[in-house]
């Protein structure tokens, strides 16, 4: 397992998301940039997962020709799973995001005097 990808995953999906949900926050409704900002996320999390898994076939072949056996520090499920509760956490932050942008923009809508 790499810090170098998890920092990938922490930085990446979520820039790229934000990226994606600001103009839809303020033009649009929330609710979709939330949705977008969320796909990206977790289609960014999926590809994450999915060169881990890449790499973990790729060393079990190298291990299996050299015959060797191979033990995984940490198992590949926890590879696995830290990518996706990256995903998941970084999914839930844009979504309370969104909800402090629609708090933004529904309290924009009404005078001063009357906040």
């Amino acid at each position: 397992m790499s810090w170098y990808w998890i920092a990938i995953a922490l930085t990446v999906p979520l820039l790229a998301a934000l990226a994606i949900a600001l103009p839809c926050w303020w033009k649009f409704d929330p609710i979709i940039g939330n949705a977008l900002a969320a796909g990206v996320i977790f289609v960014g999390a999926i590809a994450l997962v999915s060169r881990e898994y890449v790499e973990i076939q790729r060393t079990t072949m190298r291990c299996l020709q050299a015959g060797i056996i191979c033990s995984f520090s940490p198992e590949p499920f926890m590879r696995f799973a830290v990518y996706g509760l990256i995903g998941l956490f970084q999914a839930s932050a844009m979504f309370v995001l969104g909800l402090k942008m629609e708090e933004y923009r529904r309290r924009r809508a009404y005078a001063r005097d009357w906040r």
